[in-house]
């Protein structure tokens, strides 16, 4: 377990950089935190470090967006609109050993106790605050 406190949105990169070596085609990384926290702006800083130019937007409306990587792709799920009665298999179904799979709300879907090996929770802290635990495999 890792935690971070941070003032500006620059300091998230260093969240970004602690992530990255953990980082493989395979991984699901949940990220957990209030509307406004910065969950999407993580996965926008992870995008540009790893090369993507599309505009990484909120796939609020999509549920899901996929990314080009050299080998792979970066998978972009918020399952903020999703109900946990809903049926969510197409959505895990995104998620397999060729792409990174980053998963905004997790706990909106039904079987995400058996999905994560990255956990990034998010709290705000003050406006400008936030602290940032990252938690990887059996702490998750």
């Amino acid at each position: 377990m890792k935690q971070f406190k941070l003032i500006t949105l620059e300091q998230m990169h260093k969240v970004v950089d602690y992530l990255l070596p953990s980082l493989t085609l395979g991984t699901i990384v949940f990220l957990e935190g209030p509307l406004g926290a910065g969950k999407t702006t993580l996965v926008q800083l992870l995008a540009k470090k790893l090369n993507i130019l599309d505009n990484v937007v909120s796939p609020t409306y999509t549920i899901a967006k996929p990314y080009r990587l050299n080998d792979g792709e970066l998978v972009h799920i918020d399952a903020y609109r999703l109900s946990y009665q809903d049926d969510d298999q197409q959505w895990i179904d995104m998620c397999d050993e060729n792409t990174l799979c980053m998963i905004e709300w997790p706990t909106h879907l039904k079987s995400y106790q058996d999905l994560g090996s990255i956990k990034v929770e998010i709290e705000i802290t003050s406006i400008d605050t936030r602290t940032i635990t990252v938690k990887v495999g059996k702490d998750v």
